[in-house]
């Protein structure tokens, strides 16, 4: 029965989606099946998950561009709808421009932020939750050599003139923002567990500066990889 349901959403998305989506969700069924064969934890299961999702996604590009691709022209019905909110023509463009730069930053972003969910919604159907995977949830000096290296390519390559190696650090930045921001809204989430306070002021943040609380996520999950603030 989980082999034809499978079988069906692989339909579904081609139906839906085309290549990309079907690519993305047989990914993502190979990539859950295998996380729970070897019983990995749910962060194991989702860098597992996610991992074939991008490389999917990322070959799904030969059929056209999609998520981690895209094009001026892909985006440009979108245009009409900014000028029908108000937003002059010239910002719509500057930010079409922004997408089409950081499209596969953005897009493995995405698919970061979809197989996080799967994983987990994967764990619970199966009664195996791990409730506290959430709360343990950390990430080593690996990753953040990525980040400085990452933040080094794009300042460097835009002082150079290299284009390509300014673009390839800020799209790895965008797509660091998941995981980064995923540790970042644990810690958040524990300390408002004990201060109450807490939580109306994020929730403040999040509706009057939501920037401002984005980056205080974002750094919050960095800081942790040498601060442990849980355990301080």
């Amino acid at each position: 029965a989980g082999s034809a349901a499978v079988v069906a959403a692989c339909l579904l998305m081609y139906w839906l989606g085309g290549l990309e989506g079907a690519l993305m969700c047989i990914a993502t069924a190979a990539g859950l099946t295998a996380a729970g064969s070897a019983r990995l934890s749910w962060a194991q299961s989702s860098f597992v998950t996610a991992s074939a999702c991008v490389v999917a996604a990322v070959a799904s590009l030969a059929n056209g561009p999609g998520i981690m691709g895209m094009t001026a022209d892909l985006l440009e019905p979108l245009v009409p709808v900014y000028a029908s909110a108000g937003i002059p023509e010239g910002q719509a463009r500057a930010v079409m421009d922004t997408l089409v730069y950081l499209s596969p930053g953005t897009g493995a972003f995405q698919v970061a932020i979809g197989c996080i969910l799967a994983a987990r919604l994967a764990g619970v159907a199966s009664g195996n939750g791990d409730q506290g995977s959430w709360r343990s949830l950390r990430l080593g000096l690996a990753p953040a050599w990525i980040l400085i290296c990452s933040l080094a390519a794009s300042v460097a390559g835009d002082r150079t003139g290299m284009d390509w190696v300014a673009r390839a650090g800020a799209n790895i930045l965008v797509f660091l923002a998941a995981p980064y921001g995923a540790v970042g809204m644990v810690i958040l989430g524990e300390a408002a567990r004990t201060r109450p306070f807490l939580l109306a002021a994020g929730l403040f943040l999040a509706v009057a500066a939501t920037p401002v609380m984005a980056a205080a996520v974002l750094m919050t999950g960095v800081l942790d990889t040498w601060l442990d603030f849980r355990t301080r």
